[in-house]
């Protein structure tokens, strides 16, 4: 299954998994359909990604740590270990995996790690009061706060990759959306072996927004990406 596709121009030809999504609006429903394809990467040669760094040291839920200790992998492997009970500083919301951070990601873990963030700006939205403001006026704010933590300068998933997918994607990305992505399985194939992330088992995926529904939505697309839409709507 495929969040809707990058061009056929993107990097190893690889699309980004997803599943046609449900748009459930209050006046409005209706289907998108996108195509399916199992998603595989390339083998690349990494630092082993089974090589934890070990059950974090009691101190780390200190609250005197800084927030910026807590990156993506700690918080990963604290959820691993301790469940739901995470240190308040790991707020993105999902931890898919260890591997999207500098020194273990790398052009094979750039769709693992693009969706993961794609979600992460989701939910970060999802939760953020200020989405409410302004009832009932219809807008765009919900899928440009998206947008804009979604499509940054990221070593493991580059602005410019971010923005292919969200030329694609950005519907996917509306509070009042609902996608099934049980289907979707990741591959990842490292020197020591295989990493595997299947969507049907870690469910992180499966959450509902707080803020951002009382509106009615529109997207959010900068005139730097509509092109590329246009041209991959015409393929």
């Amino acid at each position: 299954t495929q969040i809707p596709r990058p061009p056929s121009s993107s990097p190893n030809g690889n699309t980004w998994p997803t599943y046609s999504p449900f748009f459930q609006h209050p006046q409005n429903q209706w289907n998108a359909q996108y195509p399916y394809q199992q998603v595989r990467a390339e083998s690349i040669t990494l630092q082993n990604p089974y090589q934890k760094s070990g059950p974090p040291p009691p101190n780390m839920m200190d609250a005197n740590l800084p927030c910026s200790a807590f990156t993506d992998d700690i918080c990963h492997q604290q959820r691993e270990q301790m469940g739901a009970l995470v240190s308040k500083c790991c707020n993105k919301g999902i931890y898919l995996t260890d591997v999207c951070i500098p020194g273990k990601c790398s052009n094979s873990t750039t769709q693992l790690c693009c969706f993961q963030k794609f979600l992460q700006a989701k939910y970060s939205c999802c939760n953020d009061p200020t989405q409410d403001e302004g009832a009932p006026k219809m807008t765009n704010k919900f899928n440009k706060c998206c947008h804009n933590l979604f499509v940054t300068d990221d070593p493991c998933c580059p602005e410019s990759a971010a923005r292919r997918y969200w030329s694609t994607a950005y519907e996917v990305c509306m509070p009042t959306v609902t996608v099934d992505f049980s289907p979707v399985r990741f591959e990842v194939h490292f020197t020591e072996g295989v990493r595997v992330l299947d969507l049907s088992v870690d469910r992180q995926w499966e959450f509902n927004c707080t803020h951002g529904v009382k509106q009615p939505q529109f997207a959010y697309l900068p005139s730097d990406h509509i092109v590329v839409a246009d041209f991959i709507r015409g393929l």
